[in-house]
């Protein structure tokens, strides 16, 4: 029996004094060490059921898209490689650090031969134009729209102009309207998503987009067919350039571009028969394009029914037609239901004016045609541009019209091109 420092006896210890307060009794560490484990287990079995869904949404897109997934464990990221259309192509996920957090990005690559122009486009942001001020300008190519949204490095000023044709801008753009972190250097292209992709449609769409543009950029062939197609366009003659993107379609049915553009003309025109087995072919190619989507839903709408056509005011109609970040099948849509049909008086300088005998988007009766800037309007992605009416005059009206002369007009709204951002005035007259 133990004796206590006061002379006390102490008697034997009980079971429950033998461990001193602060520790835990066998039973209970067991039991933590077992809920640890389950939880561990189970987080593990978590990641594994999640890395293979994942790595499976990415077999599927392989098998889509002809590629071959890279060799690796469940645990590791997921890529895939290979060849499209003669290009060879990876899309694979990394990771940056951020504060205390890592993201995770899904990045879509293509790779063409050197251009030798030192070329490197990325989207226009404030920290670029902070550098163009303090001495670090970018390339200007002339055209608003796309100087807007880029910037532009080269080693040739002259030589990136050339290089950068309506086609190639085109695609750039479209491409930069739907995923804002796009990035051309002078060997490959790259689309980053935040994100591990989970949806193998997104992922084949995605990468078809970003092939798309950088068959153009490599130099596909199409170019000089769409070129003219695009001017045409520019120009006013909306179904003139509908008949060029369906012959650069004939020529090249894999140009998604190209079958992009002839869709988009199509519908504008109000070929709606020739524009749904197009956009269903698009559909089968990019399952979720944005585009896409939106032109199968506006084939799908029934057109609304006739009513009497409102009073037009230019500045809330152009505002909600073409700001605010709006994609072109939505301003088709809203014209459509809003504003085909009304009357319109507006003022303007010409640009542009002549006769025509027969016109594709007038008609086979004599007349003038006149492309007449109306007004300045703001896009979230393409900056502060110009907006064209495409006015059908009386014969005779062109030769008296110079460019650069203001004109009054009053017509009605026929079509517009939200591409081009061109509003068609049929019917119309001067008003001294």
């Amino acid at each position: 029996m133990a004796v206590s420092r006061d002379g006390r006896r102490d008697g034997p210890r009980s079971p429950e004094n033998r461990f001193p307060a602060h520790r835990i009794p066998p039973v209970e560490i067991v039991a933590t060490v077992a809920l640890v484990g389950a939880i561990g287990a189970g987080a593990v079995v978590y990641l594994l059921t999640r890395s293979r869904s994942i790595h499976g949404s990415w077999t599927i897109a392989a098998d889509e898209l002809g590629l071959r997934p890279a060799a690796g464990s469940a645990f590791h990221e997921p890529r895939l490689e290979g060849m499209i259309d003669g290009l060879p192509v990876r899309i694979d996920v990394f990771r940056r650090d951020h504060s205390a957090d890592s993201i995770a990005f899904t990045r879509y690559r293509v790779w063409y031969s050197p251009l030798k122009l030192g070329l490197r486009l990325t989207r226009e942001s404030s920290v670029t134009r902070v550098l163009n001020r303090l001495g670090a300008p970018d390339v200007d190519t002339g055209h608003a729209d796309f100087d807007d949204a880029f910037t532009v490095r080269a080693n040739s000023t002259e030589a990136a102009r050339a290089f950068l044709t309506p086609t190639r801008r085109n695609s750039l753009l479209r491409l930069m309207s739907l995923h804002r972190d796009v990035e051309v250097e002078d060997n490959g292209i790259t689309l980053t998503v935040v994100g591990v992709e989970r949806d193998p449609e997104r992922i084949i769409t995605f990468m078809r987009r970003t092939v798309a543009t950088a068959r153009h950029l490599a130099g596909a062939g199409n170019e000089p067919t769409l070129d003219e197609g695009l001017t045409l366009q520019r120009q006013g003659d909306l179904a003139a350039a509908a008949h060029q993107f369906q012959a650069a379609g004939r020529a090249h049915p894999e140009d998604l571009d190209a079958k992009l553009l002839e869709a988009q003309a199509l519908l504008a025109t109000g070929e709606h028969e020739a524009a749904a087995g197009v956009v269903a072919g698009l559909s089968s190619a990019l399952p979720v394009d944005v585009e896409v989507l939106g032109m199968k839903d506006r084939l799908d709408t029934p057109p609304p029914a006739p009513a009497a056509p409102p009073p037009i005011e230019l500045t809330p109609m152009l505002d909600d037609l073409f700001s605010h970040n709006r994609l072109s099948f939505d301003t088709g849509r809203r014209f459509e239901e809003r504003y085909r049909g009304s009357p319109v008086k507006l003022s303007g300088r010409v640009k542009s004016a002549r006769e025509y005998d027969r016109d594709l988007d007038f008609g086979d009766t004599p007349g003038a045609k006149a492309v007449v800037t109306i007004a300045s309007i703001h896009h979230d992605l393409y900056g502060t541009n110009d907006l064209d009416a495409v006015v059908q005059l009386p014969p005779g009206s062109a030769e008296h019209l110079r460019r650069g002369d203001t004109i009054t007009f009053s017509g009605t709204l026929a079509n517009v091109d939200p591409m081009m951002r061109n509003l068609f005035v049929a019917e119309a007259h001067l008003i001294a």
